[in-house]
């Protein structure tokens, strides 16, 4: 049975941001769960808006890396009451259709406010299912996320690392379950299963 694979997509470009230091909270735990967990981190991509023709190598290898992993978690900044521009951006160059289609998928909202990501998380839901992505239903709204991380960008609130650690515990169950159900699909026989 190969490794199984989680891609962490990070919602923002701003340096210093704090999607990413959460988005790395949860490669860490990925990790600690024995799951091999890497980030996309939309810095490192040139991709094109929406109906401009070009499609670049950096399109292709956004699809192919998300398209090779088991399962992908979305982490959100809240701007301006919805998702950032950025995100909507690295799910339009998913293609159509997505190459999240069939795949699992979780959210994670981080925003300065106390009120929590609800509105963006629930944007982000709507967006995910849309393009035939299963949706995790636990998610997790890492609110006041100033004062919840270091300066070294590690999380130092108890309750907000309990529920991230929960979430990626749910998430790669959830995945596992798509994975043994693929796997059993390719090696399923259908010639056992029909009679003549």
């Amino acid at each position: 049975m190969k490794q199984m694979s989680i891609a962490v997509i990070i919602g923002s470009v701003r340096e210093g941001n704090n999607s990413l230091k959460i988005g790395k909270a949860v490669l860490r735990y990925l990790k600690e769960y024995g799951v091999n967990g890497f980030i996309i981190n939309p810095v490192n991509f040139m991709l094109p808006f929406p109906g401009e023709k070009v499609q670049g190598s950096d399109t292709t290898y956004l699809q192919e890396l998300v398209k090779n992993a088991d399962g992908a978690i979305f982490v959100t900044p809240e701007y301006n009451g919805s998702i950032s521009s950025i995100m909507k951006l690295i799910i339009e160059n998913l293609g159509y259709p997505s190459t999240l289609k069939g795949k699992p998928s979780a959210i994670v909202g981080v925003t300065a406010g106390k009120f929590g990501a609800v509105k963006p998380m629930e944007h982000l839901r709507g967006i995910l299912t849309h393009t035939g992505s299963y949706v995790l239903p636990l998610q997790v709204s890492v609110s006041n996320v100033y004062e919840m991380i270091d300066v070294q960008g590690f999380l130092k609130d108890d309750e907000t690392r309990e529920r991230l650690k929960t979430l990626t515990n749910a998430f790669i169950d959830f995945s596992q379950k798509f994975a043994d159900e693929k796997s059993g699909l390719r090696n399923f026989n259908l010639g056992n299963s029909v009679m003549n």
